[in-house]
């Protein structure tokens, strides 16, 4: 009650007739603001669930498209979690292997998501959490990215290759793309691959993979990350000197 009309107007950049047609009077915007505060904060006050195998989560974090639900990764399970805080889903049951967690990713529909864990694949329904498929690609560290509707993006990291393959969805046999030697961090989307290889940045096609890799930069200092625009024009890197770079790969 302390607060005018006029505190209102300043605070929000509405003038009086816009607040009033907005709310109705002062006691339904005070009313309204610890819903919406509510709502616009359930990920940021959402906790993993405390089960086995959800520990170190949140290292490789995904939206739905639609946005109605976000995932994190754990080392043994995958937690979905819906944006309005309704609905709570513990996904898979991978056997803990070397401290990896599982990279996950949904697909463009919202309607399923897909998790890898060292070459050990799993595909969920959703909203019912249902498990559609399991099955098994190239091991080593992956990055899953979406590509369109009927397919995903693999890109399986060993110590110096990286190998690239599309799988179709729904689930059936992965097409390989190619493989390519690396000696560092890489960034992909659907059209291209950064990656770090003697201490230079490349950008290969995935498109056309045959071409031959462009040459962005040759760095001093090894970059620790790499990010390709979605567009793949920039590439990003950083590095021990705490530096972020931009470089143009058009």
């Amino acid at each position: 009650e302390h607060t005018s009309l006029d505190d209102l107007c300043a605070a929000t950049g509405l003038g009086r007739s816009s607040l009033y047609a907005a709310f109705g009077d002062k006691r339904a915007l005070y009313l309204k603001a610890p819903a919406r505060y509510e709502e616009r904060s359930v990920a940021r006050i959402a906790k993993v669930a405390s089960l086995p195998g959800l520990e170190h989560s949140a290292t490789d974090i995904d939206f739905s498209p639609d946005g109605e639900w976000i995932a994190w990764p754990g080392m043994e399970r995958v937690e979905a979690l819906n944006r309005r805080g309704q609905a709570r889903l513990v996904l898979g049951d991978y056997v803990r292997s070397g401290g990896r967690a599982i990279n996950a990713r949904f697909t463009l529909d919202s309607k399923a998501l897909i998790a890898n864990r060292n070459g050990d694949v799993r595909l969920w329904s959703m909203p019912d959490g249902a498990e559609l498929y399991r099955g098994r690609t190239e091991p080593g560290a992956s990055s899953i990215v979406r590509t369109a509707r009927d397919a995903f993006l693999f890109l399986t990291a060993t110590p110096n290759r990286a190998l690239a393959q599309r799988w179709p969805l729904p689930p059936g046999r992965p097409s390989l793309i190619g493989s390519f030697d690396r000696t560092g961090p890489l960034s992909a989307t659907a059209e291209a691959v950064a990656y770090l290889w003697n201490n230079a940045i490349h950008v290969r096609s995935l498109r056309n993979f045959s071409a031959r890799p462009k040459l962005i930069a040759k760095t001093g200092k090894p970059p620790t990350s790499l990010a390709l625009s979605p567009d793949a024009t920039v590439v990003a890197s950083a590095d021990s000197t705490e530096e972020i770079k931009f470089w143009s790969a058009a």
